[in-house]
């Protein structure tokens, strides 16, 4: 390997950092995070589909939206940074989803927990502290 080089195969590219060379690869963040598989095999599309969906979502509604974007684009960082905060608080508080009774999910989450009784779900007290276990 060259000094310099990232020697792994993910192509998804590499940084310089103070230790050197550092591969950025998301197989490489989730084994140091001990993350489990999800109910697909590696390169089933069951691992994707959600994050697909939700990225096609954010294209269509954000990214390529005349209402959402000003007109000649955005101009910086802070634009983008701004418009995407706009978005989740839309998706999250006034997109109707069908899928849940054409209501937004911050609703929806809303009636769900007031329907639940504390005996379905007894409080259990979080011990905090320096001795807790």
């Amino acid at each position: 390997m060259k000094p310099g080089v990232c020697a792994g195969q993910s192509g998804i590219g590499c940084f310089q950092s103070a230790h050197g060379p550092q591969e950025v690869s998301p197989d490489g963040w989730l084994a140091e995070a001990e993350a489990v598989a999800s109910v697909g095999s590696r390169g089933d599309s069951y691992d994707n589909a959600m994050a697909e969906a939700m990225n096609s979502l954010f294209r269509a509604e954000c990214v390529r939206n005349p209402v959402m974007r000003p007109k000649g684009g955005w101009k910086n960082v802070t634009d983008v940074e701004i418009a995407v905060a706009e978005y989740v608080d839309w998706f999250n508080h006034r997109r109707l989803h069908g899928e849940i009774g054409l209501v937004p999910p911050a609703e929806f989450e809303a009636n769900h927990w007031a329907s639940v009784t504390p005996e379905r779900y007894p409080e259990t007290p979080v011990r905090t502290g320096a001795n807790s276990k």
